[in-house]
Parts: structure tokens; sequence; C-alpha cells
């Protein structure tokens, strides 16, 4: 498939700026540049840096256009088309935004996922929104679906502990916050201090020891 010279240009020119973000430690050959210009199975795929990064971490993988990268490991930055300091100031808005909501520094491969889904160009603000649309993670850290964040959450066992006389699990703790919430109304703010009734306690309790929802 011909491929006009000033297409082939303008992903030479990408790809310049791609081997510079590894230290010129890789060399992209011609046929590369053609199948990214969509001279090849990849038409299409390739229109800024951040393609260029996907293209060349699909063709590290094991077959016929097999690449032996030195240091590829080390180099994640690269496949998002970011420099070294652009990649490790998105990790720490990342980790900061995952912390404040869950407690817990963020897996690398929800770094991942966020990162791919948005082309590499999600903010830490974008990130935090992002994290509290995934099923996955409000099913894992529960207090999400409540809209509170780790702090906020932490604060609110505080307030249980008080109203019931003893520590809750986090486990138990969000069971509480589902029982308040169809007691009280979705509308229940995250500040509200849990105010509970003999029989709304012994009710809770219950709820405690039969849920087991995150």
């Amino acid at each position: 498939m011909a491929i006009a010279q000033t297409r082939f240009d303008q992903i030479r020119d990408l790809v310049n700026q791609w081997e510079q973000l590894v230290g010129y430690t890789v060399t992209v050959p011609d046929w590369m540049v053609w199948e990214m210009a969509g001279g090849g199975t990849s038409a299409g795929y390739v229109t800024n840096i951040y393609g260029v990064g996907q293209y060349m971490h699909d063709h590290t993988e094991p077959g016929p256009y097999h690449l032996d990268w030195a240091d590829v490991s080390f180099q994640p930055w690269a496949w998002y088309g970011m420099s070294a300091a652009e990649y490790n100031s998105k990790l720490e808005a990342f980790d900061t935004a995952f912390l404040g909501l869950t407690g817990q520094s963020v897996p690398q491969d929800i770094v991942d996922k966020a990162l791919r889904e948005h082309q590499g160009t999600m903010t830490g603000g974008q990130f935090s929104t992002w994290l509290q649309a995934q099923d996955s993670i409000k099913n894992t850290y529960g207090w999400l679906k409540y809209g509170l964040d780790f702090q906020q959450f932490q604060t609110q066992k505080l307030q249980m502990t008080s109203a019931f006389g003893h520590d809750l699990t986090d486990t138990e703790a969000v069971a509480q916050l589902q029982y308040m919430h169809q007691a009280q109304g979705p509308n229940m703010s995250a500040n509200v201090v849990p105010t509970f009734t003999q029989t709304e306690k012994k009710s809770a309790n219950v709820g405690a020891a039969q849920s087991v929802i995150r």
C-alpha cells in the first residue's frame, strides 16, 4: 500500500520524539514507521505520540515482530508518549487521589487502565472522578458507594464505635452505612452523626453479622 511521503514524514517525526523519550535506546526501523503511517495492519492506528508508544508496546510481545529492548520494564512512560517527569508527576497525582479515596496506594494495573482509556491525558482530578465510577473499585472499597472518601469513612467508623460500644471492621462499618442509607434515605449527608435507637442497634448488629458487603 502506497503511503504519501507527507504522512510518512509526519509519523517519522513522532517516532523521533518517542525515541528521545527512551533515551535513544531503541531505533525504530522504517518498516515500523510505514506500518504506523497506515501501510500495514495498523492502518489508521497512529495519530499522535501516544499511538507510537502503544504500537511499540504491542511490538514488544512475543511474535514475529518481537523487539528485545534494553530496560523496557523500567520505561513505562514511553508506552503513553510521556517523558519520565510527566509520567512520575501523573503517577503521584493518581496515587494521591487513590489514597484519599481508599487509604491505599494505587495499583499499577489501575494506573494502566486509566491511562489507556484516556490516551494518557487523564489528570489527578479526572482520575478521582473516574475511580468513583468504577464498579470494581466501589465493590472493593464499599464506602465509596455512599459518597465517602477514606477519611470520612474513618470518621463514621469512630462514630459507630461510640454508638455500639465496640470497634467495627471495615466490612461491618460498610454494612452499617448500607443500613443507615436504607433507613434514612439516599440523601443522608456523609457528615451526619449516626444515631440509633435500641431497635436500630439490634437490627444493625444483625445486618453486620450477616453482611459480606465491602
